[in-house]
């Protein structure tokens, strides 16, 4: 009871004296819709719970962050709220009942980062409401650039995916003509889930939505999240997806439509299906395709367990394997980047070809603040025989302006 009445008086401090606070009702209270959230207009959304639960946010991996009332302090879509079994950060002790008021979040920089180059500016689209944009120029200031959806959800959305609170995980790509976003519609946990795309003529918009690629749920032996995108040596594009419960899978895709074209083939897997992977990643380097996969939990602040994986193929259904023969359907992947000091869960990567050089963008989660998750980015080097290579030393601390 100490540490609500703790947490309460905080936001009560950062949250503005305009009556909004812990109101009894939603008649008297301001709840910004998640339309007004998405525009960028206003700092919560309410969702039409019951009287008195405050202002609800969308937040990434698919979490939502319950304030008291009012405005909460932090802004739209940069706060994820922590999973179960967290032992530290402002979540600790409240479990995930989203009914515990207050219940404080961790503060996102960027969350399940893809990334694209245009010239020389750099684009990050990232989870959260509406699919935010940054942009950058050195990598390391990073800038608010629009976001993909301006109402949060694609139409379609709601009504397939119920409880879906914001898109999740885009990956940008470019074919056909057209720049391609496919992005993840679920609930946390869940395996009731869909993958959609919109494209646009410019990278930075305008956006249309094109609607649903592939759906999951109870019957399917995979979970359609986690979108990426390869062309292959023939410019025919795969889409390559897939989480806990049945691992990660490819099928080609319609070049012309961006739809489904082919059978489903699964690719990777940690055998039990407990075990985690997801956050699929796919270049074509040299004679191979590398498999980039995020091993164990993601979304617990500091205790996160994320960590990067890869293995490699001749061609991009597989059979992927890792440096020692084993088969990633198996279980097998190289270590990339695990947890090391204050830097947590590396994870949901993406991998860029810049010039002469490889980078690798991925989310990790700051223990000196928090739990905070950050953008980070590090080269990858080679070695002579061709497996990737990245060492926290060579991060460099990123800036986000959301606003």
């Amino acid at each position: 009871m100490t540490i609500v009445l703790l947490i309460l008086a905080v936001l009560l401090n950062l949250a503005p004296s305009d009556g909004t606070i812990m109101c009894p009702d939603n008649t008297t209270c301001h709840y910004p819709s998640p339309r007004q959230c998405a525009a960028g207009n206003d700092n919560g959304a309410w969702d039409g719970g019951p009287p008195g639960r405050g202002s609800i946010c969308a937040g990434a991996g698919g979490h939502d962050l319950l304030y008291a009332g009012g405005h909460p302090p932090d802004t739209c879509s940069t706060v994820i709220v922590a999973d179960v079994n967290v032992v530290d950060g402002p979540t600790a002790g409240f479990g995930s009942d989203p009914n515990q008021c207050p219940y404080a979040g961790w503060t996102t920089d960027v969350h399940d980062p893809s990334v694209a180059k245009v010239r020389n500016t750099y684009y990050v689209f990232g989870t959260g409401a509406g699919l935010p944009i940054l942009a950058s120029t050195d990598r390391v200031h990073w800038r608010h650039a629009g976001v993909v959806f301006k109402n949060n959800l694609p139409p379609w959305a709601a009504a397939t995916i119920p409880g879906t609170q914001n898109p999740w995980a885009p990956d940008i790509s470019y074919f056909a003509g057209a720049w391609h976003v496919y992005y993840a519609i679920s609930t946390f946990g869940s395996k009731t889930s869909a993958i959609g795309f919109a494209t646009a003529p410019k990278i930075t918009g305008p956006w249309t939505d094109r609607g649903m690629v592939i759906k999951s749920d109870d019957t399917t032996d995979y979970n359609a999240i986690d979108p990426n995108v390869i062309l292959d040596g023939a410019g025919q594009p795969w889409l390559v997806f897939g989480s806990f419960f049945g691992g990660i899978r490819a099928v080609t895709l319609d070049k012309r439509t961006g739809k489904r074209s082919g059978m489903i083939t699964p690719i990777a897997s940690r055998i039990a299906p407990t075990w985690g992977i997801e956050a699929s990643f796919v270049i074509h380097r040299g004679d191979f395709y590398y498999l980039f996969v995020s091993f164990d939990n993601c979304c617990r602040g500091s205790q996160s367990t994320y960590n990067i994986r890869v293995g490699r193929s001749t061609s991009v259904d597989g059979t992927y394997t890792d440096d020692t023969g084993m088969p990633m359907l198996l279980g097998g992947g190289r270590l990339v980047l695990e947890s090391s000091g204050t830097h947590r869960g590396p994870g949901h990567e993406a991998v860029l070809r810049d010039g002469g050089t490889w980078r690798l963008f991925f989310h990790y989660y700051d223990a000196t603040a928090k739990g905070t998750a950050r953008l980070g980015i590090l080269p990858l080097t080679w070695t002579s025989d061709g497996w990737p290579v990245a060492t926290w030393s060579d991060l460099r601390r990123t800036q986000v302006t959301r606003r």
